[in-house]
């Protein structure tokens, strides 16, 4: 299934109107819009949600296209985030999600990602490069078990107030680099899993990353490549000696 917002002028070639569609995805969209948005197919596949306007998603998008299992290609042109508070579980389980960009997705309001992306186990390539996560708190989760991604760029999140990070990355098994020197983890208390399973991971930089708050440490590096190589400082290698299953033949 191919699922798409665009402006009329953006319609692709093949489309026709059918406002006949009653699929969920349509009634749970554009809350005071809905009226004002056409339907369009091609197939009983490829559907185009269409308005003259921009299409603003709820203020909660928690959910929204979760377990979309037949779902292959979000195009997101006219689609507006820019009331949403919350993205929880919002892709969740769509299982043959090959690629998603999020470039124009307006995250400045939202407080909470845990598990958005968990399941998405198709998936190769998130682009998140405009991201506004200032004041997200929840990123638990976020990407767990997406065990095709292997391009995933974040060097922009902003985490300063993140406190959760617990298997966000648990069973990337498909990435070999992630570099999270970027991170602000001064609020973090529970890494837990973390990177549990990340058994592709090769390189991971977590400089200038703060331990000082953190209680919970089950299982941070748990099944990972015995070849893993990180990047911190030396205060916190001798942390994370101590608190995971990391040794020192894992530092450079």
């Amino acid at each position: 299934t191919e699922i798409g917002f665009y402006a009329p002028f953006e319609i692709p070639n093949g489309y026709a109107i059918d406002d006949t569609d009653t699929e969920s995805i349509q009634s749970s969209l554009l809350e005071a819009d809905r009226d004002l948005i056409s339907v369009y197919k091609n197939s009983s596949t490829q559907i185009a949600f269409v308005c003259n306007g921009p299409i603003f998603a709820p203020v909660n998008c928690d959910e929204l296209f979760k377990d979309y299992t037949s779902l292959t290609t979000i195009n997101f042109n006219n689609f507006d985030t820019k009331n949403s508070t919350s993205m929880r579980y919002m892709f969740k389980g769509d299982t043959s999600l090959l690629i998603l960009d999020l470039t124009s997705f307006n995250t400045t309001y939202v407080t909470n990602m845990t598990q958005m992306f968990t399941n998405c186990t198709s998936i190769a390539t998130i682009n998140l490069a405009n991201f506004n996560t200032s004041i997200v708190t929840d990123m638990s989760y976020m990407f767990q078990n997406c065990s095709q991604l292997t391009n995933l760029n974040i060097a922009n999140f902003n985490t300063e107030k993140v406190t959760t990070i617990a298997y966000m990355f648990n069973n990337c098994s498909s990435i070999t680099a992630l570099n999270l020197s970027c991170f602000n983890t001064s609020l973090v208390t529970t890494m837990a899993y973390a990177f549990d399973t990340c058994s592709g991971l090769l390189n991971l930089n977590l400089l200038n990353w703060s331990f000082d708050r953190v209680s919970t440490w089950t299982n941070m590096f748990a099944s990972c490549n015995a070849n893993l190589k990180v990047e911190c400082s030396l205060d916190n290698r001798d942390t994370l000696i101590t608190n995971t299953a990391l040794t020192a033949s894992n530092f450079e």
